[in-house]
């Protein structure tokens, strides 16, 4: 698998219509999509932004990254795809090659 450029950039949120009324009042994105209060997505530049609801009261805070794939094979398994993602506390514990 050959891994390229970054793609896109998302933050969950439980409270979508605040998340994206901070990102577009206040940093400045322009919307170009919204999916609801399931998806809300930016012009970023090169690289996209995004907002993905959630309404589940656990889930902290936190930001997802995804990069472009050239060669993936659909369904793989492996080392890198076997496991749910991880902090970086956890990767620098037992890093994904583990």
């Amino acid at each position: 698998m050959t891994v390229g450029d970054l793609d896109h950039v998302y933050y969950w949120t439980r409270d979508m219509d605040a998340a994206v009324a901070f990102y577009r009042d206040v940093v400045g994105l322009e919307p170009v999509r919204r999916d609801g209060d399931a998806w809300a997505q930016f012009d970023s530049g090169p690289v996209q932004f995004a907002l993905h609801g959630t309404d589940d009261e656990a889930a902290a805070p936190s930001g997802t990254v995804v990069f472009r794939v050239e060669d993936h094979v659909h369904g793989r398994t492996g080392p890198a795809f076997d496991h749910a993602p991880r902090t970086s506390d956890q990767l620098a514990e037992r890093p994904v090659a583990d």
